[in-house]
C-alpha cells in the first residue's frame, strides 16, 4: 500500500503530483500492534464504529501531514 502511495500513484494520477498525499486505513478493530505498524509506515489509522471516526495515531503524524 504505501509502495503505491509512494511510487505508483505519482505515476497514474500526475494531476495529484503536487498535492500531499495522506495515505490511511480505516477498519473496525485495531489492536495497537497494527497501530504501531501504520505509524511507522506514516499511514493514519482510523477506527469506524457506527458513525464516529476514531483517529488512533493522529497525535504522531500531526505534524507531518497538518503542519
Amino acid at each position: 500500500f504505501k509502495d503505491f502511495i509512494d511510487h505508483r500513484f505519482p505515476m497514474l494520477f500526475p494531476e495529484y503530483a503536487s498535492k500531499t498525499i495522506i495515505p490511511l486505513y480505516a477498519t473496525i478493530s485495531f489492536d495497537q500492534d497494527h497501530v504501531q505498524e501504520a505509524t511507522n509506515q506514516q499511514i493514519l489509522a482510523i477506527r469506524i464504529l457506527g458513525d464516529i471516526l476514531s483517529f488512533l495515531n493522529l497525535k504522531e503524524l500531526k505534524k507531518k501531514y497538518f503542519g
